[in-house]
């Protein structure tokens, strides 16, 4: 599937003129914690198979199958979104590398009961206006070198004058320029980091549904909340009836563009174990 430029300028400038003031101050608070560049990170896991964990609906039934299939073999590493953390860590799976993007996700649901050991062993991936309370988790420990911090590259033309999108709309707010691909969310964000930082040509998708079925969700929103988040019905890879959102399909679609980039330019396989949802590149059955 492919994505016109108006269809992605259309996105991402309904997303930074919903976030931006939150943004702005979330770059002025992380600021100072920033410390480290991506060259530091580079290759950290080349030659290791990645099992990269989103957070949907599959989650529960996916992470019962990389328990008994995957974690006991040897060069695999683990990343994650966000919320997909202290699931992960409850289930006895430590992730190598955690990303937050979100300008507005909990810490303090999403990191409550997290050891200091658990964090020692985990990179945290930050947006430079991700919600500061993720890394300040990492920095009141001392571990400020555990973070890697980025900026989306994008096209949108910010304001008048600018012509770069968001990366130079807020790199001088937070003193810091160092960019990827506009992943579109975080879990597509975390895949350019498995393959283009952290160096791992074998990517495996979890929990990548895009979607979600009646009676489900993505993460643990409050019931009121999904009836008010506009969605459409879709039919997913096992030809069953969901529900998807504009964003949702919009990052599906963006991540099927990109599986097929990274394969023909780099020769990176992705494997989507999910088993079902709307990503159509890579798909096998769980």
């Amino acid at each position: 599937m492919t994505l016109s430029k108006d269809h992605i300028q259309t996105q991402s400038l309904l997303a930074f003129n919903a976030w931006k003031t939150l943004w702005i101050k979330n770059c002025k608070a992380n600021k100072e914690k920033i410390k480290t560049s991506h060259k530091d990170f580079l290759g950290r896991f080349k030659g290791k198979r990645a099992f990269l964990f989103a957070y949907g609906p599959s989650f529960k039934a996916n992470i019962e199958e990389f328990k008994a299939k995957y974690q006991s073999q040897p060069d695999i590493i683990v990343g994650c979104v966000d919320k997909a953390f202290r699931p992960l860590v409850a289930l006895g799976v430590i992730p190598d590398y955690v990303l937050v993007a979100d300008g507005s996700v909990d810490a303090g649901e999403w990191l409550s009961g997290i050891s200091v050991e658990t964090l020692k062993k985990t990179i945290l991936i930050a947006n430079v206006y991700c919600s500061p309370a993720w890394p300040e988790m990492w920095c009141k420990h001392n571990l400020e070198h555990s973070i890697l911090w980025y900026l989306n590259k994008d096209n949108i033309e910010c304001t008048k004058n600018n012509k770069c999108g968001t990366a130079e709309y807020f790199a001088p707010i937070c003193g810091y320029n160092e960019i990827i691909e506009a992943g579109s969310n975080v879990g597509n964000s975390l895949v350019i980091f498995a393959n283009k930082i952290f160096g791992s040509k074998e990517l495996f998708l979890y929990a990548y549904d895009y979607c979600w079925r009646h009676g489900e969700y993505y993460g643990v929103e409050a019931h009121q909340k999904r009836y008010l988040t506009p969605s459409f019905r879709v039919v997913d890879n096992c030809k069953e009836l969901a529900f998807s959102t504009m964003n949702m399909e919009f990052s599906a679609k963006w991540l099927d563009s990109y599986i097929i980039f990274v394969r023909r330019m780099y020769g990176v396989v992705t494997k989507n174990l999910t088993g079902r949802g709307i990503l159509r590149e890579g798909r096998l059955a769980a």
